[in-house]
C-alpha cells in the first residue's frame, strides 16, 4: 500500500472512533435524564366534571362607552388637524370645520390658520407636516364632555431636506351634542 493510502485510512479509523465516543456520551447522558417508571406508585386519579365553566362578562361602565364614541374621533382629528401643507393652503385643517364646535372654528379661522399661513407662506419653501396618531389616552369623561390626550408622531419637511421625526402630544377637548362628538379645544404640547 502506499503511504497516503495509509494516511487516509488511519484518519477514517481516527474519526469513526472519536464518533464512537460522542456517541457513546450522548446516549449515556439520555439514559441518565429519562426518569425510571416505579410500576408500583400510586397513580392519581383526576374525577372531570362535565360543567361547562361559567365566563364571567365584563360590565360596561359610561367610561368605556364614552371611551370607545371619542377615540376615532380624536384619532381621525389629530391626524388630519396635524398633518398639512402650505402648498394645499392648509385645506386639511379647513376641511375639519364639520366637527369643530363653534368656538373651536373661530379660534381655528382667526387665530391658528393665519399663524400657520404667516410661519409658513404659499409663496415660500415648501412645507409639510404629517402625523399618525397611535396613542389616545382619555383622561376625563361624562356623557356629554371629554378631555383627550393624543400622541402624535410627526414628520415636518422644509424644502428639500431630509424629513425631521418627532413625538408631539395633543390635548383636545370635546363635547357631545345630540350624541354626536365634536372637538371644542385643542393644545398642542412642546415636542419631544
Amino acid at each position: 500500500m502506499q503511504r497516503g493510502t495509509k494516511l487516509i485510512i488511519l484518519i477514517v479509523i481516527g474519526i469513526l472512533i472519536i464518533g464512537g465516543i460522542i456517541l457513546f456520551f450522548v446516549l449515556n447522558e439520555i439514559e441518565k435524564t429519562t426518569p425510571a417508571t416505579d410500576e408500583n406508585a400510586p397513580v392519581a386519579k383526576l374525577e372531570v366534571t362535565k360543567d361547562e365553566p361559567k365566563l364571567i362578562q365584563p360590565v360596561e361602565t359610561k367610561l368605556d362607552n364614552v371611551s370607545k364614541a371619542v377615540k376615532p374621533v380624536a384619532i381621525a382629528f389629530v391626524e388630519r388637524f396635524g398633518t398639512f401643507t402650505n402648498h394645499s393652503n392648509f385645506d386639511s385643517i379647513r376641511g375639519l370645520s364639520s366637527v369643530m364646535t363653534d368656538s373651536m372654528l373661530t379660534w381655528t379661522n382667526d387665530v391658528y390658520l393665519p399663524k400657520l399661513e404667516q410661519e409658513h407662506p404659499l409663496s415660500g419653501f415648501f412645507y409639510r407636516v404629517t402625523a399618525k396618531a397611535p396613542v389616545v389616552q382619555v383622561l376625563e369623561s361624562t356623557d356629554t364632555t371629554a378631555k383627550i390626550k393624543v400622541t402624535a408622531q410627526r414628520e415636518e419637511t422644509i424644502g428639500s431636506e431630509k424629513p425631521r421625526a418627532f413625538l408631539q402630544e395633543i390635548l383636545l377637548d370635546l363635547v357631545s351634542v345630540n350624541n354626536i362628538w365634536f372637538v371644542d379645544a385643542v393644545y398642542w404640547q412642546k415636542e419631544r
